[in-house]
């Protein structure tokens, strides 16, 4: 089963900088909001392939991101492990999809086009499950 690495980025203001994937056939949620990441590789660890899909997708310095579990869950399709980090500012280039939206926490939730695994987690984080 594919396994899946993301991070929930969270502004100093506690809101949610996601991640608007593109609206493309085949691929996973098309056009919706999610998390950054991606498939793991190889032999990397859930932690290793966040930050590497981090360093893919954002123009942030990574190296000064601390990245803190949230949680891991399944579905029919995939294995997921999340993490959350705070970020200094929402004003970054995105590299990957069509770029990034920044919302409170309870608008991201009430957003019918959010991605399944990101509301899983923002509920998770919410949960305070780990």
């Amino acid at each position: 089963m594919p396994k899946i690495a993301g991070t929930l980025l969270i502004t100093e203001k506690n809101e949610l900088v996601l991640h608007r994937r593109d609206n493309k056939p085949g691929i996973a949620s098309p056009g919706k909001l999610s998390l950054f990441g991606g498939h793991m590789e190889g032999q990397e660890s859930p932690r290793e392939a966040a930050i590497r899909e981090l360093q893919e997708e954002i123009s942030l310095d990574v190296s000064q991101l601390s990245l803190e579990h949230v949680c891991d869950f399944s579905d029919a399709n995939k294995d997921y492990f999340m993490f959350k980090t705070m970020v200094p500012t929402s004003d970054f280039e995105v590299y990957e999809g069509v770029g990034s939206e920044v919302y409170a926490i309870e608008e991201a939730l009430a957003r019918d086009d959010l991605a399944d695994a990101a509301r899983t987690t923002i509920i998770k984080l919410l949960e305070g499950e780990n």
